[in-house]
């Protein structure tokens, strides 16, 4: 598998499909109805960031901030240096990681969205 963000960022984004799915979507969920200044938006494996630049940007545009991770330092600093933006903050990040620091070596295999997860113990992983 090659990992080299300059070739992952030349691959064609299917933003026109993309957003007319999202533009059906989103409502539904009630994602983005009543976002605010103090909302923050993850892009969760952002890659080179075109994504987040070309698609989750303008679609969360009055948020609080952007926040962009992905495993790989090369695809991070080329979002830095070809997609960056005020509102967007790209950070190197292994989620899996950031899970084990919120929540210890407890089980994983939970529907986060269930009434029975305790999330107090989450803090803030990425800082």
């Amino acid at each position: 598998m090659n990992l080299e963000p300059n070739l992952y960022s030349n691959e064609r984004i299917p933003l026109e499909s993309v957003k007319s799915f999202l533009s059906r979507t989103l409502p539904q969920l009630e994602w983005n109805q009543s976002s605010n200044k103090e909302d923050v938006v993850l892009d969760a494996g952002c890659g080179p960031g075109g994504t987040t630049y070309q698609l989750v940007l303008p679609l969360f545009s009055n948020v609080k901030k952007i926040l962009a991770v992905d495993l790989l330092p090369a695809a991070i600093d080329f979002a830095k240096n070809h997609n960056s933006h005020p509102l967007i903050e790209y950070s190197v990040a292994n989620l899996e990681d950031c899970y084990t620091r919120a929540f210890g070596d407890g089980p994983r295999n939970f529907e986060p969205w269930s009434s029975d997860v305790d999330d107090t113990r989450a803090g803030t992983p990425f800082s």
